[in-house]
């Protein structure tokens, strides 16, 4: 791996993977859309200063994953494609509620294009392609990563959209030779390390909730303990997906990026709630009343996505068996939840009226 192409920057994620990758690298080229193109040099300049790198390790190349040819200027996609050896593909919407249409044409007509530039690179060593845990839609139990096809339905466009991004990364790799991994991460939190996130939603919304809620109903759990819920901090995933992208004799395979001893959503209700409060619950909430304060968008009003509200219940399990394989020995592992709670919520109360205006 020595010249990359990053789509999704200036994105949280894959500004983070930058980071993590851009020491041992001769170049990186990103693709930003063009109203993003001064957040990303901004963010690249930053990012290089802060490694004592030159700026100029850093290409920002204007276009759009969902016009044809990533919309590059002709001279550009010749020489992404004569020189880049690496793709990460990260551009997505990441959103519960996202509209169908908007969710097709990025998701999905947007990877059909990067699948087709993908495929035009002369010396590609690896297409890695993040995907989410959610394209198992609404499938229960165990979930294997070699596993996708299924027809149990989905929560939201979302999951299917990214779903069906999947069958066609699948395809290509499968059909065309091209050499893939493919990544689909948990529920992401914020860095391990010092809680840093740039968007508060997933398991943050029982943090709004709880930070709403009068103090004594609040130690009604509404958590479940028959209920896993895959909690993962971002810098596991990066240091997963870096680890994972340097190594060979892993192409056709794909990764869960998940905890392989997930907790449940009680043990999460009393953990965001030992942080912020200072105390847990005293007594479980009945599964009914909080199954219908949720669904039915009662609480909305505290903080609680509506289209969030079914992983709070949702009993499925991913096996991360190939995750577990390659990472053997690197040192690179999920950190349980306990460990850096505090720094999440720090975090959190620091900066909540911060982000919620973004």
């Amino acid at each position: 791996m020595q010249r990359v192409l990053v789509t999704g920057f200036p994105g949280f994620i894959a500004g983070m993977l930058l980071e993590r990758l851009s020491a041992g690298l001769v170049e990186v080229n990103l693709l930003v859309e063009s109203r993003f193109a001064e957040a990303a040099r901004t963010r690249a300049d930053a990012i290089a200063t802060s490694l004592g790198l030159p700026p100029e390790r850093f290409r920002i190349e204007i276009g759009d994953i969902t016009r044809e040819g990533l919309g590059l200027e002709a001279q550009a996609a010749e020489r992404l494609q004569a020189e880049v050896d690496t793709v990460f593909h990260l551009a997505a919407v990441y959103d519960l509620a996202v509209p169908e249409a908007i969710a097709q044409k990025v998701n999905v007509e947007g990877t059909a294009n990067v699948n087709r530039f993908v495929a035009g690179i002369a010396n590609l060593e690896r297409y890695n392609y993040v995907s989410t845990y959610a394209v198992a839609g609404k499938r229960s139990g165990v979930i294997r990563e070699a596993e996708l096809e299924h027809d149990a339905g989905f929560f939201n466009h979302y999951e299917s959209t990214k779903y069906a991004a999947e069958v066609l990364v699948r395809a290509l790799a499968r059909d065309e030779g091209v050499p893939t991994s493919i990544f689909r991460p948990g529920v992401v939190v914020g860095s391990s390390k010092d809680g840093r996130t740039i968007k508060f939603d997933g398991p943050y919304m029982l943090l709004k909730v709880l930070r709403r809620l009068p103090w004594p109903i609040g130690r009604f759990n509404a958590g479940l303990p028959d209920v896993k819920f895959q909690v993962v901090p971002v810098d596991f995933i990066i240091e997963a997906m870096a680890t994972i992208a340097n190594k060979p004799g892993l192409d056709g395979k794909t990764f869960h990026l998940t905890d392989p001893e997930p907790i449940s959503t009680a043990e999460i209700y009393d953990l965001f709630s030992q942080a912020l409060d200072g105390a847990r619950s005293w007594v479980r909430a009945p599964k009914l009343l909080t199954w219908l304060a949720t669904t039915s968008g009662a609480a909305e009003s505290l903080g609680l996505q509506r289209q969030a509200a079914p992983y709070f219940f949702h009993q499925a399990t991913f096996d991360c068996v190939n995750t577990l394989d390659a990472l053997d020995g690197t040192g690179v592992a999920v950190p349980p939840l306990a460990s850096y709670v505090d720094k999440l919520v720090a975090f959190f109360l620091d900066h909540e009226k911060e982000l919620e205006k973004k």
